[in-house]
C-alpha cells in the first residue's frame, strides 16, 4: 500500500502511523462511502511546541483519545473507535483508559495494527465481508 501512496521509505518509516491511517481511509472511501462520510480521524497525538499544546488542551483535546472514530451505531454499540498502532506500537495507560471508559458508555473500541486490522475491525462491527 505504501507504494502507492507515493512515500519514500524514509518518509514511510517516520509516519507509519499516518500511513496506515491514510489507507484505511482510502479503503473505507473505496469500499463503504457511507462509513466513510461518518468517520473522523482525531488529531490529538503529534509533535507540538507547549505554546500550541496548551491552546489544543484548552480546546478539549484529550490525552489518549482514540485516532478514530465511527459515529454509527449498531444494534450492539454506540460507535466504533479505533486506535491505530503501527506494528511495533502499544497502547499507553491514557489510551487504554479511554477505551475501558468508552466501552462502559456503549462504544466498541479496538486497537488495530495497521490499516487491515482496522479495516477487519470495522467490516466486523457492521456484519460485513472484508474486501482488501
Amino acid at each position: 500500500m505504501r507504494a502507492s501512496l507515493g512515500l519514500s521509505p524514509s518518509v514511510a518509516r517516520r509516519n507509519s502511523e499516518d500511513q496506515e491511517q491514510i489507507a484505511y481511509f482510502k479503503w473505507l472511501q473505496l469500499q463503504h462511502p457511507n462509513i466513510f462520510d461518518m468517520a473522523i480521524h482525531v488529531p490529538n497525538g503529534g509533535k507540538r511546541s507547549k505554546a500550541e499544546g496548551a491552546i489544543f488542551k484548552a480546546m478539549g483535546v484529550k490525552k489518549g483519545f482514540p485516532d478514530i472514530a465511527v459515529f454509527m451505531p449498531t444494534e450492539d454499540f454506540s460507535g466504533l473507535m479505533i486506535e491505530m498502532k503501527s506494528a511495533k506500537g502499544s497502547p499507553t495507560p491514557d489510551q487504554i483508559d479511554w477505551g475501558e471508559r468508552l466501552g462502559e458508555r456503549g462504544y466498541r473500541w479496538v486497537i488495530c495494527y495497521g490499516w487491515q486490522e482496522a479495516a477487519q475491525a470495522t467490516s466486523d462491527y457492521f456484519g460485513l465481508p472484508t474486501r482488501i
